[in-house]
């Protein structure tokens, strides 16, 4: 008896889809009216451009070459170079069984010339990424086991998140650099523009640049989705796939450009008057000559980068390890001097004038750790607090003689009758503020402790306004 089961016929409707991808993007390409026809596609010829982005004869003015240091801005190219992990393909089939049908006409770059390319430089040595711990150099192959392709590398248009023509390559071993090298110069070949920023995770040791950067993460939350269908497909149907989806994605974001053009302006608009605002208010309270020397020097820095650069730090702040360190040794060599006994104690004049800063922040911002488990945190700074009491006791009587008029205890089994964060330390600002007198020798060192802290903080705004 015959089953009624309709015919499998998946595999053919999948063949299908490809044949009609081919010709629909070469239609949209207009390859049909090109006098070169089908066989006259140039690299990257099949892709939806960005176009926002420099282009010859199209978007250029004819003097773009000549214009002013102040504007050559303008004509730059930022990209965005990245690796996609979650783009695998597993070790099937092969490029004789599934070629690709449009082999390097749209943003992959053309398969033989590019495995050529990695057979003749695979076994030169590559650094190590030594200024983070970035395991897709340094142990690629943890990844890549079993695998044909352990990810895909992509070079973006940074400023408008759309993909570049011959711009995504297939990654063998994690993200090697002459894979990257490859990919990123495949997608430079027919520019001419003159000024290229590289945006790059691991720029410090492959490139130099500026900008947003983050357009091929973006990217990958979109092309993320197709990932556990193209990885079991063989090479070409895989990268015929995901060129239609690039093509979409690139389509997609042109077609969105006047209400995205229109909705940046405005939060501009409102951002630029902020920080206008801010700089006037900055500018108020710097003397002008100092501000004209600045802008000299930033302007002759712009013209040359030989010259010193003006954002870089000339002096060393004395941070508050520094401080406590100095302080330290400080007193330790005034104690022996002196003969003053030290076993009588653990430790030193300033680590306890240090340690009193590091138990009232704790009172005031508890860290998340600490609201975690907020009673049984209370219950330790409670003792820490106590324990530095005892301590303060030495070196400051008088705060001893205000603790004694305060009734600050615990029970037996060591609970906190007193919150921690209520407890009176009676530090030298209190003490000073009740016209209690304090020794000058500690108020020194609290105020080296500040100075040092005020460092760290002006150190990190300096480090945030450099990013």
């Amino acid at each position: 008896m015959k089953s009624n089961f309709p015919q499998d016929r998946y595999d053919k409707f999948i063949r299908a889809i490809r044949q009609w991808q081919n010709p629909k993007m070469l239609k949209h390409a207009g390859r049909g009216h090109d006098p070169g026809g089908i066989e006259g596609t140039k690299p990257g010829g099949c892709t939806v451009l960005c176009p926002a982005c420099l282009h010859l004869q199209i978007n250029l003015p004819p003097e773009w070459r000549m214009a002013p240091e102040y504007k050559k801005f303008l004509y730059a190219l930022f990209l965005g170079i990245d690796a996609n992990f979650r783009l695998i393909r597993k070790n099937v089939s092969s490029d004789h069984r599934d070629p690709s049908l449009g082999g390097g006409w749209a943003f992959f770059v053309e398969d033989s010339a590019y495995k050529a390319h990695g057979v003749a430089n695979w076994k030169n040595t590559q650094p190590r990424s030594t200024c983070v711990s970035h395991d897709t150099v340094n142990k690629p192959d943890k990844e890549a086991r079993g695998l044909a392709a352990s990810g895909a590398g992509t070079v973006d248009c940074a400023r408008h998140d759309m993909k570049r023509p011959n711009g995504v390559g297939d990654l063998q071993l994690g993200e090697r650099y002459m894979n990257m090298d490859y990919i990123t110069l495949s997608s430079l070949r027919d520019t001419e523009i003159e000024i290229v920023v590289a945006s790059y995770d691991i720029v410090c040791q492959w490139s130099v640049g500026r900008t947003d950067g983050e357009a091929p993460e973006c990217g990958w939350a979109n092309i993320n989705p197709i990932a556990q269908s193209t990885k079991e497909m063989g090479p070409g149907a895989r990268h015929d796939t995901i060129n239609d989806h690039f093509n979409d994605w690139n389509w997609k974001k042109s077609i969105n450009f006047g209400p995205r053009m229109i909705r940046k302006l405005r939060e501009t608009a409102s951002s630029a008057r902020l920080h206008l605002s801010g700089l006037e208010e900055f500018e108020g309270a710097v003397p002008k000559d100092v501000i004209d020397r600045w802008h000299v020097e930033v302007e002759n820095w712009e013209r040359d980068p030989t010259l010193p650069n003006p954002y870089q730090l000339t002096t060393k702040a004395i941070l508050e390890r520094a401080v406590r360190l100095k302080l330290a040794k400080d007193v330790a060599e005034r104690e022996v001097m002196q003969g003053v006994d030290t076993t009588s104690h653990e430790i030193y004049t300033s680590v306890m004038i240090a340690n009193s800063l590091v138990i009232e922040e704790d009172q005031l911002h508890p860290t998340e750790n600490q609201l975690s488990g907020l009673l049984e945190q209370s219950n330790l700074l409670w003792r820490k607090i106590a324990a530095w009491i005892d301590t303060q006791t030495l070196f400051m009587p008088e705060a001893s003689q205000e603790q004694a008029k305060v009734v600050q205890g615990g029970t037996a089994d060591g609970t906190a009758t007193t919150k921690a964060y209520n407890i009176l330390l009676w530090l030298l600002s209190m003490l000073l503020g009740k016209g209690i007198k304090v020794a000058l020798e500690l108020q020194w060192y609290k105020w080296k402790l500040r100075e040092g802290q005020a460092h760290d903080l002006l150190e990190e705004i300096r480090h945030i306004l450099r990013l």
